[in-house]
């Protein structure tokens, strides 16, 4: 008589644990899609980010072309800018 009430324990147990496991599987594909999500969107940003600098960079290179200084240390800041986003590549 004991040993079935155990055998019967023991099965609500195991059944217990496979449910959590089932419910900790789904909650890690739920994150792991979050995740990708937001490295997508990490992705978009770099890029339009990216294209930001070089449209800015078109834009000084055409205004000053007179080589004054002021416009070699604004050309040298979003030379700055360009590189550090080029280093999200890493």
């Amino acid at each position: 008589m004991v040993k079935p009430q155990r055998e019967q324990t023991d099965k609500i147990i195991l059944e217990n644990q496979i449910i959590q496991m089932r419910n900790s599987m789904v909650e890690m594909e739920r994150l792991y899609d979050d995740i990708r999500s937001v490295k997508h969107d990490i992705r978009s940003v770099k890029y339009d980010m990216k294209n930001n600098m070089e449209v800015l960079q078109n834009l000084l290179q055409r205004k000053y072309l007179s080589g004054g200084k002021e416009d070699e240390e604004i050309k040298k800041y979003f030379e700055g800018i360009h590189h550090a986003v080029e280093q999200l590549d890493n």
